[in-house]
């Protein structure tokens, strides 16, 4: 499936040394709104990674003129390789997802793999909402201990659907430490595709995941995928997510992301700021609301911080678009 899939494979920009160096691979699945997170992402991991040798791997349908020329800067910046495998994703679109605030771009990252299965050892791959917050050596000193995932277990997913899982095993797609196998006879992306299709699941993708590697997975500390919400913090006084000093990846999960104009106003995000100030999107702007959903967070968000007027404002944009929404 993979070579049907992958239409195009572009540099952004190659050092001309690092080609003969060992180096770390680390590969994004991403559609061209999510690609503003990509780039920060990839930065964040540089900054606080100086010491290492990348080659960021980005898998995408679509990549905007204005958006490839970033990355160019952005390797050029940290004299990094970043590749872009542009996409045909038309097998990808009848697939199911979590919800509609997600679309078919979730299962790019299985493309990923298939592509690298017999090209590399292993490969990390990376949600383009995580932001590193140190070094990743911890993460590389792992072992695989004869597995073929490392990953974190994610506590918060209600298991009790998904048949012959031991639900400890459980874990989160957004962080994946793959040891590749080159012998592998069926691709990772068919043998989802046919999970998927043939089962009702809440995350389709990740449910999938787990049901292939469920007995091969190695299960790490939660550092290495440290969940935290933006918008449990409009309905919960008691935090449920931490930030803590042992973080490693943050992961931001949720409807709001650190690169929306209304989570600006958050402590929480501040170590998004940080990598942001330090890439060529320190001059774009924030992300304002595109859906009925994003528009409704805008208005709670805004509430939530005093901003009364906005967030009636807000309200009544989403409570307008929704309803166009179920008219069209």
């Amino acid at each position: 499936m993979k070579r049907n899939i992958i239409q195009h494979v572009k540099n952004a920009h190659i050092d001309g040394d690092s080609g003969t160096e060992q180096c770390v691979n680390i590969t994004y699945g991403a559609d061209n709104d999510f690609l503003y997170g990509t780039g920060v992402s990839i930065t964040s991991v540089l900054l606080n990674n100086e010491d290492l040798k990348f080659h960021f791997h980005i898998f995408s349908n679509n990549v905007s003129i204005e958006n490839h020329r970033l990355f160019e800067e952005l390797a050029r910046q940290y004299n990094t390789k970043i590749t872009f495998y542009l996409l045909n994703d038309d097998l990808l679109k009848s697939l199911p997802t979590a919800s509609k605030s997600w679309n078919h771009s979730i299962y790019f990252r299985l493309i990923a793999i298939d592509y690298f299965a017999d090209k590399l050892d292993s490969i990390i791959y990376l949600d383009s909402d995580i932001i590193c917050k140190k070094s990743i050596h911890s993460l590389l000193d792992e072992s695989f201990d004869g597995k073929k995932l490392i990953a974190v277990h994610d506590k918060f997913v209600d298991t009790s659907n998904i048949k012959n899982i031991h639900p400890e095993h459980y874990f989160n797609s957004g962080f994946l430490y793959f040891n590749l196998d080159k012998n592998q006879s069926e691709s990772l992306t068919d043998k989802v595709i046919s999970i998927v299709k043939n089962g009702k699941f809440t995350h389709p993708d990740q449910d999938a995941l787990n049901i292939i590697f469920n007995d091969d997975v190695k299960i790490i500390e939660h550092c290495f995928n440290s969940f935290f919400n933006i918008d449990s913090l409009i309905r919960n006084k008691k935090r449920k997510f931490e930030i803590t000093s042992e973080t490693i990846f943050i992961h931001y999960v949720g409807v709001s992301k650190p690169w929306h104009d209304w989570t600006q106003y958050y402590t929480d995000v501040n170590y998004f700021k940080v990598a942001r100030d330090n890439s060529p999107w320190r001059n774009r702007p924030l992300l304002c609301p595109s859906t009925y959903k994003q528009l409704a967070r805008k208005s709670a968000h805004l509430k939530n911080n005093g901003k009364y007027l906005s967030a009636a404002v807000y309200y009544m944009k989403y409570i307008s678009k929704k309803f166009l929404s179920r008219i069209v």
